[in-house]
């Protein structure tokens, strides 16, 4: 029965990969938790940022690996409650092959392989960012972030969109849109219904006509690429191809390094780093802010239905944050401060209560990320900074 079940889901799934017709092109749809996009509603994500994020399945109808992947992508998409304002993220499904301009702009993006996962946010994932350029790599957009690990691993898939969608939050944090590190960003909808009726185009208008609209939004606003536009995007994804290289490289040195057992903390202490040491300094909080929103994702998920739904849910939630991981949950207030001196902000010693979490964060004390720290500061106009990190 459930072999039965399988191939049945299976089976609708690889029709749904099938090539558009020509109404299908006209418009997006949604099938269950995944929606379809047009050529033009993707110009006009790639061309305004949306309310929202978007993981995008990049594929070809003749793809077998595509339709081989399609039931755990629709399966992910349930779990992180895509299309719905809780998650705030839209699971696409895109034919690179529908069109020549589609065709254009998947060769432009780096699509080099289907299927491609690419994670397309509202903020920039800049060339200095070393999260993404840790966990995946650039495209030839700003604000996208390509998976590099094995789509036949679920849990890779699913651990890559909570990681981008966390950093995606920060990012918007940093441009002034929204609270500090977004965690309950969203609730207030409940379970509503996102991407079918306010996509914007360059005009800052939204469609509100339902489903069928969004094509309206897309195509009205964004006339085909031109080939500057797309040789553009060639560009930049050449550009980024050493960064797209390194990013395994890179988690696999973060994760496995020697040096993580440092106290880094206590190192910003002794040294006055907090105030004379940006490489350090910068490391810390970026990688304290990914372990935080880590941890408060995994609360978050393992909430019970009832829980969510209260009104208290989410004082509820930083009271257990803060019995947890303390320092987490009075971390984005430290941010907003800058980091005042006092304990609270910039403790003596790694605040965090789980062992795994200090040496995540030990790891800025390593000889890798000092490096790569330094030289993404020296590109993005800071000054290279020598020796060791904290010496």
């Amino acid at each position: 029965m459930l072999s039965s079940l399988r191939s049945l889901l299976l089976s609708s799934l690889l029709l749904s990969l099938l090539p558009p017709t020509s109404t299908s092109t006209s418009s997006p749809r949604r099938q269950n938790n995944i929606d379809f996009w047009p050529t033009p509603h993707l110009q006009t994500y790639l061309s305004t940022p949306q309310p929202h994020d978007a993981c995008i399945l990049f594929y070809a109808p003749w793809s077998t690996d595509s339709q081989s992947f399609a039931p755990l992508f629709e399966r992910i998409g349930e779990i992180v409650k895509a299309g719905l304002s809780e998650s705030n993220l839209l699971m696409v499904y895109f034919d690179c092959e529908q069109d020549k301009i589609s065709e254009q702009i998947c060769e432009g993006l780096g699509v080099k392989k289907y299927p491609e996962i690419m994670y397309l946010g509202r903020t920039n994932y800049y060339s200095n960012d070393l999260i993404s350029s840790l966990t995946g790599s650039k495209s030839g957009h700003e604000r996208m972030a390509v998976f590099k690990g094995d789509w036949r691993f679920g849990e890779e898939v699913r651990d890559f969109i909570y990681l981008m969608r966390s950093l995606g939050k920060w990012g918007v944090w940093e441009d002034g849109v929204g609270n500090p590190m977004g965690w309950f960003g969203g609730r207030g909808e409940g379970g509503k219904e996102i991407g079918v009726e306010d996509v914007k185009s360059d005009s800052g208008s939204s469609s509100s006509d339902g489903a069928g609209s969004t094509a309206a939004a897309g195509s009205t606003a964004n006339p085909p690429a031109t080939s500057e536009e797309v040789n553009q995007l060639v560009l930049e994804n050449a550009e980024l191809e050493t960064l797209t290289n390194q990013a395994a490289v890179l988690m696999e040195s973060l994760l496995m390094s020697e040096d993580s057992d440092a106290d880094v903390f206590k190192n910003l202490m002794e040294t006055g780093g907090w105030d004379n040491d940006e490489l350090l300094r910068n490391c810390v909080i970026d990688l304290s802010l990914d372990y935080c929103t880590r941890v408060v994702n995994k609360m978050d998920r393992l909430s019970s239905p009832e829980s969510k739904s209260s009104s208290d849910y989410e004082d509820n939630l930083m009271e257990e944050l803060s019995d947890l991981e303390p320092y987490c949950a009075v971390f984005d207030e430290c941010v907003r401060q800058d980091f005042p001196v006092n304990s609270i902000c910039r403790p003596n010693l790694c605040p965090f209560n789980k062992e795994m979490g200090c040496r995540y964060v030990g790891s800025c004390g390593g000889e890798l990320l000092r490096e790569e720290y330094g030289r993404m500061m020296k590109e993005s106009g800071g000054e290279q900074v020598e020796g060791e990190v904290g010496a």
